[in-house]
């Protein structure tokens, strides 16, 4: 038996895992009125999961423990000592959006073993997270454009909150702008933004995806509004500045 769970151990163990991006963050589960775990919360910086279920005494949903994990291939093993058995979660990732877990309870003395497979989806505020992370990082333009308006360009993400950064001419030289007012929408970022004379508004769009699965070619349409009445339209192609896995910045700013 030892021997058995020794090789189960190393197995888990060699087996290459996930990122831990790529499961992070919220999951719901498919039966909304389903009796058990109704909503795990992965947290990868502490290995962790919490899980909620319906609450006893109103509609919400309250906290059933927090347990450390260990990463899998495709998920994460989590087990612990409850009142009258072991429980065991083993969750798939199936894809971006869809969690396989199969719910064990082991009890202590001969009683028969309960299984259970449960699909949970990823919050949707969790997809847009995990979305947007192939947008981040920093940017340049390509070819002849490099020399024109826009100079360098810097997508973030702080709090969930998504922040465009650029720097690009203006009338008294190089001049910086951020807009906060940045929205993920059909697969797209749209901001806007004001300078002096012009207010402006863009729509990126991500073109092409590298082996990390983040995007290294931006297609950019800005609209441009002067004061005095003319409207300006620009396509723009961005490509990434030294990208590695993470979507790192570079040093442009």
């Amino acid at each position: 038996m030892k021997k058995g769970s020794a090789l189960i151990l190393f197995t888990l163990l060699t087996i290459p895992t996930l990122h831990a991006s790529e499961i992070r963050g919220a999951w719901n589960n498919e039966t909304e009125n389903s009796h058990g775990i109704q909503k795990i919360v992965i947290s990868p910086n502490n290995h962790t999961i919490r899980l909620f279920r319906h609450c006893r005494w109103n509609s919400g949903l309250c906290s059933a423990g927090e347990h450390s994990y260990m990463k899998t291939r495709q998920g994460f093993l989590s087990s612990w000592l409850g009142k009258n058995n072991y429980k065991v979660i083993l969750a798939e990732k199936i894809n971006s959006k869809r969690l396989k877990v199969i719910i064990k309870r082991l009890p202590y003395y001969g009683a028969k073993i309960h299984t259970k497979i449960v699909y949970f989806n990823r919050a949707k505020d969790q997809q847009n997270i995990q979305a947007v992370r192939a947008f981040l990082g920093d940017w340049v333009p390509i070819g002849y454009q490099s020399s024109k308006d826009v100079k360098k360009v810097r997508i973030s993400q702080h709090n969930n909150k998504i922040k465009v950064r650029t720097k690009g001419r203006c009338h008294s030289g190089i001049c910086e702008w951020e807009s906060s007012n940045v929205h993920f929408r059909n697969g797209h970022l749209t901001l806007s933004w004001y300078q002096p004379g012009i207010e402006r508004k863009a729509d990126i769009k991500g073109v092409h995806r590298n082996q990390y699965g983040l995007y290294d070619r931006l297609k950019v349409k800005v609209r441009s509004y002067l004061d005095n009445g003319i409207q300006l339209k620009k396509v723009m192609y961005l490509r990434r500045v030294n990208y590695n896995r993470y979507g790192n910045r570079s040093n442009l700013f």
